[in-house]
């Protein structure tokens, strides 16, 4: 959709793209659509050459709890 778009957009023309820090500190819950949109920027940094790590950082207990319980752990870092 129009956010994908918009994150695809943001890396054109950059090269060497070794990582990107996703910071949650302002995120108070997660639902199936912020879950899907994590999975989906999974596949578009899969896609790229240099294959970045994606880091999910300052997550809250109950948003952390929930990545866990749906293993995202084996997708991205999460701290």
């Amino acid at each position: 959709g129009q956010l994908q778009s918009t994150f695809r957009n943001s890396y054109k023309g950059i090269k060497d793209i070794k990582e990107y820090i996703i910071d949650l500190r302002l995120t108070e819950f997660a639902d199936s659509a912020g879950l899907g949109l994590l999975l989906a920027l999974y596949g578009i940094t899969k896609s790229m050459p240099n294959k970045p790590i994606v880091k999910i950082i300052n997550a809250n207990n109950s948003v952390k709890d929930l990545l866990t319980m749906s293993k995202f752990q084996t997708f991205f870092t999460i701290e």
